[in-house]
């Protein structure tokens, strides 16, 4: 079949080939315009005329001779050295590049990688996209075909077109192999069984390293296989991918290990570089581990408090529930908290109660919060009180030194008369009498007696006001009623036994 010089003309016009390129170069030129409009999911008239073309243009390609565009295909005998190779310093550009494209046809992709490389660096573009074409195809040892955009992205309009019809290709690839293989793919993965079909299937896809390692992450998960989880979720982490960070950390906390908890706080490290506030809830979780190389509680609510300060709008998250708990009970087992920190604590954990009504213990947590601040409160207000009347005391006796110092100025009242502090009493006492919890821990009743149900406790210490009524049972035994709480508007009942 042969074509005119003219028809060429066209062809190389609509399909980018320049006076430069070989049958290689040219034939890969029209192979990704084809597949380009191949990829297309609504195709148009002139695209399925221009595929005809193509495929026209491919065969014609097969018979072209390339050598009437006055370019010498072979190596210059004055760049060969005494071994036979060649020095690629010596030749020129366009001469290097012909000889790159000779290393290919040849299968010398080592040798075209080099010279390619050598052309790169020069700002020869076209070279580029060659190293492109090598890339994708899996022809650069030890670099990722998912790296060969970034070569396109060198090669100047040429290279952006071969980036269109990469990314038009590895799409529709990406695409048909999901529907080949993705029912197959979750079943293997989510077995965890199966680890040469996984290999077997992935190789098949196609889709890339981080595909792939994201999915043997989840595949070795659910196997079981913390070791080879652990590698592929750093793998991914080290490539950037944020989720994968957080999964490394959540598995070391899951481990629980004194080494397990240093390498979760080496995770925070990178959490933090990253402005992620997940990061202190990881630092908090290691802090508050018995197993960890600095057990501390008051840096673990520190740490807590802070990312449920930066994660409001997500309280109904596993997370942040996991840290209000955490926080509720650290403050609960503080024997200095006041009444505001066991509020604060208080609030916690009735957020946890809301979002996890069935939470182990956070009903008994909010009951025994409740209680110690009712005791609180009271001892806040027996101490104030005490404070009060000290004051007044303290008045009194500045006035009546006073009193004395006038009268005595005036020459009235002498030697001991009057009244002295000694002889002051506490105005501040009440008729209202006070039981004294006397046992570890002693129910109070909602009536007297064991047959009515328990509303309350108290423990060894406590003290209570005693209403004024009380019973007596028909085991000779008395039963008191006292008040619940400062306002006295609760009470309760609690036997003799129990209090003095």
């Amino acid at each position: 079949m042969s074509v005119s010089t003219g028809r060429w003309t066209e062809f190389d016009q609509r399909y980018g080939i320049t006076a430069f390129d070989d049958k290689l170069t040219a034939t890969m030129k029209v192979t990704n315009y084809y597949n380009s409009l191949l990829c297309k999911t609504e195709k148009t008239k002139a695209d399925n005329e221009n595929i005809t073309r193509a495929k026209v243009a491919l065969m014609l390609l097969k018979d072209r001779s390339f050598s009437s565009n006055g370019r010498n295909t072979t190596f210059p005998l004055s760049s060969a050295n005494q071994d036979g190779t060649f020095d690629v310093s010596r030749l020129t550009s366009d001469k290097l590049y012909v000889a790159a494209v000779s290393f290919i046809k040849n299968e010398k992709f080592a040798a075209a990688r080099s010279a390619l490389t050598d052309l790169a660096g020069k700002g020869y573009g076209k070279a580029n996209n060659l190293l492109g074409y090598l890339c994708e195809n899996g022809l650069l040892e030890g670099v990722d075909r998912e790296h060969a955009p970034e070569f396109y992205r060198k090669g100047g309009d040429e290279g952006r077109f071969l980036l269109e019809g990469y990314e038009n290709r590895q799409s529709e690839m990406k695409k048909e192999a999901g529907q080949k293989y993705g029912s197959q793919l979750e079943e293997i993965k989510q077995a965890g069984q199966d680890a040469a079909e996984l290999e077997s299937i992935l190789s098949r896809m196609g889709q890339g390293d981080e595909f792939n390692f994201r999915t043997k992450a989840e595949f070795y998960r659910n196997a079981g296989e913390n070791e080879q989880y652990e590698y592929y979720l750093r793998e991914l982490s080290n490539r950037g991918d944020e989720d994968a960070t957080v999964a490394l950390a959540n598995l070391y906390l899951e481990m629980n290990t004194k080494q397990s908890l240093l390498k979760a706080e080496d995770v925070v490290k990178t959490l933090r570089k990253k402005g992620n506030s997940y990061a202190d809830f990881v630092q908090g979780s290691c802090y508050v581990s018995e197993k960890s190389s600095d057990h501390n509680t008051d840096k673990a609510l520190k740490c807590f408090k802070k990312y449920m300060a930066a994660n409001k709008d997500a309280s109904t998250s596993e997370k942040y529930v996991i840290a209000a708990n955490y926080s509720a009970w650290i403050i609960f087992n503080d024997p200095k908290a006041g009444v505001s920190a066991l509020e604060e604590a208080l609030g916690y954990a009735t957020e946890v109660k809301r979002v996890k009504p069935g939470e182990s213990g956070v009903a008994r947590l909010i009951n025994d919060l409740n209680i110690r601040l009712i005791h609180e409160k009271s001892a806040r207000s027996k101490k104030l009180l005490k404070l009060a009347a000290f004051a007044v005391i303290i008045l009194i006796i500045i006035g009546l030194v006073k009193f004395r110092s006038g009268k005595s100025s005036t020459g009235e009242g002498s030697g001991s008369g009057g009244l002295l502090p000694a002889e002051i009493t506490d105005t501040t006492g009440d008729d209202v009498h006070m039981f004294t919890v006397n046992v570890d821990a002693a129910n109070i009743r909602s009536g007297p007696g064991k047959a009515n149900g328990v509303i309350a406790s108290g423990k060894r210490g406590d003290s209570f006001a005693a209403t004024g009524n009380e019973e007596k049972t028909s085991g000779g035994g008395i039963w008191y009623e006292i008040y619940l709480d400062e306002s006295k508007t609760k009470t309760g009942w609690v036997s003799d036994k129990v209090v003095e």
